[in-house]
């Protein structure tokens, strides 16, 4: 399974954008009040629950449907990051699909690097594994 952002529009681009942010954090964030007990197991649930519910966010990259929104009619997009190489798995469903394959145009390590709207058409963000 591969996985790819969820085509919608302006907010998964915010999305896309804040996840490189914060990577580029990593390490850098200012230190935390340390949680309280009460607090740790009300946070709990919800550690789960995304837990649980993060495998629904994969997309297959053999069933044409996960790249298709069925209410768009245009030819979906799938974009890769800046100057990767198409991998197989994206060129077959490519062909198989009809899907377009474009490269993002360059490197995104923090929020507010690109304009989103610049991005067009919106697609889904493919991330190797």
């Amino acid at each position: 399974m591969r996985k790819f952002l969820p085509s919608f529009g302006r907010c998964a681009r915010y999305a896309v954008l804040l996840c490189c942010g914060l990577a580029a954090a990593v390490g850098q964030a200012p230190p935390q009040p340390a949680a309280s007990s009460q607090d740790a197991s009300g946070l709990q649930p919800i550690l789960e629950y995304i837990s649980r519910a993060w495998g629904a966010l994969t997309r297959s990259m053999t069933d044409c449907q996960s790249v298709v929104d069925p209410k768009i009619k245009a030819r979906p997009v799938v974009y890769l990051p800046f100057a990767m190489a198409e991998p197989a798995a994206v060129q077959k469903l490519a062909a198989e699909c009809n899907v377009e394959i474009k490269h993002l145009p360059l490197v995104i390590d923090r929020l507010g690097q690109i304009d989103d709207d610049k991005i067009q058409p919106d697609g889904l963000l493919y991330l190797p594994d």
